[in-house]
C-alpha cells in the first residue's frame, strides 16, 4: 500500500513538473505553432507556486523522487518566475538620471468606462511625478464635443513638455481619435527606420524617436501591440472560468472568447517580429516603453528579451502588475533597453485612474 501510494504522489508530480515547463517553455514558440497551448502562459505563475508548496510538503512527507521532479522543474523555470515575482528588495538605488514614464490611459475615461478619474486627475498624477519622458497609449487627440469644455490640448494637459510627438490611430467605430503620444524635456525627432520586403510594418503600434540628452542620443519605441479588446461581458466569463462554472452557457461564452483571445495572440506575434527586426537595423540605444497587451510568459516578450533587457527585472521588486481590471494580476506594460543603458527606481504606481497602473524608471546612459 505504501509503495502504491508513493507511486500516486509520483504521478501527481510528474504531470505537475510537466505542465509547469510546458508552460514557460511554449512561450519562446509562436502562438501559430502551438495552438490552444498558448493559454498556458496565464497558469505559470500559479503552477509554480503550487509546485514550490508542493515539493516543500513532498520533503516533509520524504517523497524524494517526486520532490527531485519538482526541483528541477523549478530550476528550469525559474527565469519565468523571477520576470513575474522580483525578490531584490535590498537593491540600491542610484540618483539621478533620466526619469521614463510609460501610461496607458485609456482615453482618460472621456466615455465614462467604468472609473471616475477625469482629465485633471491624470495632470495632477502627471505633475507630481513630473517624468523627464512620457509614453502615453489611448492617448486622446482630437477635440471633439465630450473635450471642448476642458479646452483641451495635449500640451494644456501636461505642461512643462517642450517637445510632443504624436502619432494618431483610430479605435473601433468611435469618434474620438486615440493612439500614442511621446512628451519630452529633451529633444526628440520622428525617425524613419528602413523599410524591409516584409508586409508587416508596425506603423499602427508603435513609433520611434530620437531622445537628445547633452551629447548622447537613444531611441525610444512608443508601443501599443494588439488588444485582445475583451467587453465586460467576455471579462465575467474569464472570472466564470476562475470560479469553476462550466455551464452548458458558459462553455459556450468561452468558445467566443477563446476565438477572440486567440486572433489578438497571432495579430502580436506578427507585430513583435516586425518591430525586433526595426530594433536590429538601430546602432544607437534602444528603450522600448508601452502596452505589449502579453504577459513576460508570452511569445511577445521572449521575442524582445532576447534582444533587451527588462527594467522590471533589473531595478524592480514585488510581484510585476500592471493590468488594473477585472482580470488576474498581469504585467502587461513593459519598459525594455539595450546595450548602452541601465535602469534604477524601476516603479509600478498603484493609482485608479485607467485600466493600467503607470510605470515608471530611470534611465542611465553609457
Amino acid at each position: 500500500m505504501k509503495r502504491f501510494f508513493s507511486g500516486i504522489l509520483f504521478l501527481i508530480s510528474l504531470m505537475l513538473s510537466v505542465v509547469l515547463i510546458m508552460s514557460y517553455f511554449l512561450s519562446f514558440l509562436s502562438p501559430e505553432r502551438i495552438g490552444i497551448f498558448v493559454f498556458l502562459q496565464f497558469a505559470f505563475p500559479y503552477l509554480w507556486i503550487v509546485s514550490l508548496v508542493s515539493g516543500i510538503v513532498y520533503i516533509v512527507m520524504r517523497q524524494w523522487r517526486s520532490t527531485l521532479l519538482f526541483v528541477i522543474a523549478l530550476v528550469l523555470t525559474w527565469n519565468g518566475f523571477a520576470s513575474v515575482v522580483n525578490l531584490d528588495y535590498f537593491s540600491s538605488h542610484r540618483e539621478g538620471g533620466l526619469k521614463v514614464m510609460t501610461f496607458n490611459v485609456r482615453a482618460m475615461n472621456v466615455f465614462d468606462i467604468g472609473k471616475s478619474a477625469k482629465l485633471e486627475d491624470f495632470a495632477r498624477f502627471i505633475s507630481e511625478e513630473s517624468p523627464d519622458i512620457l509614453c502615453l497609449q489611448e492617448m486622446v487627440m482630437n477635440d471633439n464635443h465630450v473635450l471642448k469644455p476642458y479646452n483641451y490640448s495635449i500640451k494644456n494637459l501636461f505642461k512643462g513638455y517642450e517637445y510632443v510627438i504624436t502619432e494618431q490611430d483610430v479605435y473601433g467605430n468611435s469618434n474620438v481619435n486615440r493612439g500614442q503620444v511621446i512628451l519630452s524635456r529633451y529633444p526628440i525627432k520622428v525617425i524613419d527606420v528602413e523599410k524591409t520586403n516584409d508586409t508587416r510594418h508596425p506603423e499602427k503600434i508603435c513609433f520611434a524617436v530620437e531622445v537628445t540628452v547633452g551629447e548622447k542620443k537613444f531611441v525610444l519605441f512608443n508601443c501599443h501591440l494588439e488588444s485582445i479588446r475583451l467587453s465586460s461581458d467576455e471579462i465575467a466569463v474569464v472570472n466564470k472560468v476562475k470560479k469553476a462554472d462550466v455551464s452548458d452557457k458558459t462553455k459556450a461564452d468561452i468558445k467566443g472568447t477563446k476565438v477572440k483571445m486567440t486572433s489578438a495572440f497571432l495579430s502580436r506575434a506578427k507585430q513583435v517580429e516586425a518591430l525586433k527586426m526595426y530594433i536590429e537595423m538601430i546602432d544607437s540605444p534602444v528603450l522600448v516603453c508601452g502596452d505589449f497587451n502579453d504577459t513576460s510568459i508570452s511569445y511577445t516578450y521572449q521575442v524582445l528579451s532576447s534582444l533587451l533587457s527588462d527594467a522590471f527585472i533589473e531595478s524592480g521588486h514585488g510581484w510585476g502588475d500592471t493590468y488594473n481590471g477585472n482580470l488576474p494580476p498581469l504585467r502587461i506594460d513593459h519598459m525594455m533597453y539595450s546595450e548602452g543603458i541601465h535602469s534604477d527606481n524601476y516603479k509600478i504606481h498603484k493609482v485608479d485612474l485607467s485600466d493600467h497602473f503607470p510605470v515608471s524608471c530611470s534611465i542611465f546612459l553609457e
